[in-house]
C-alpha cells in the first residue's frame, strides 16, 4: 500500500519518541491495533488501526485523545493530509477540507483541519 511506504519501524520510532509530538496506542486483548501521534504544531501524523478493528470506533478514541491532549496544550487547530479512504472518518469527527489536493508516495493527500479552540 502505497500510503504506508514511508511507515517504517524506525519511522514510527522516530515519530513515537519525539520530543515535539504526542503519541497515543490503542491495545485490544493485549495487542496494538492503532496508533495515533500529533506534533506540537498541531500536524497529525499518524492515525491508523489495523483491519480487524476497522469501524469498531478505535479511530475514533485514538482522534479523540490526540485532539484532548492538543487542545489542554494551547493549540487551536489540528491539521492532516487525509488519504481518500480515510477522509469520511475524519469529515464525521469534525474536520473540515482545506485546500487542494496535494500528491505524495504516488496518492493524492486530502489537507483537512479541525478546529479544537477559539480562533485567534
Amino acid at each position: 500500500m502505497a500510503v504506508l511506504c514511508n511507515k517504517t519501524p524506525d519511522f514510527v520510532r522516530m515519530l513515537v519518541l519525539a520530543p515535539t509530538a504526542f503519541s497515543v496506542v490503542a491495545i485490544v486483548n493485549s495487542a496494538v491495533v492503532g496508533l495515533g501521534s500529533a506534533s506540537r504544531t498541531g500536524e497529525l501524523t499518524l492515525c491508523y488501526v489495523t483491519p480487524s478493528v476497522r469501524f469498531a470506533g478505535v479511530g475514533k478514541a485514538l482522534l479523540a485523545a490526540v485532539e484532548d491532549h492538543s487542545a489542554r496544550t494551547g493549540l487551536k487547530a489540528l491539521r492532516l493530509e487525509s488519504t481518500r479512504t480515510a477522509r469520511a472518518l475524519y469529515v464525521r469527527n469534525g474536520f473540515v477540507p482545506e485546500g487542494l489536493p496535494v500528491s505524495a508516495f504516488g496518492i493524492k493527500g486530502h489537507p483537512m483541519r479541525k478546529q479544537l479552540g477559539p480562533i485567534g
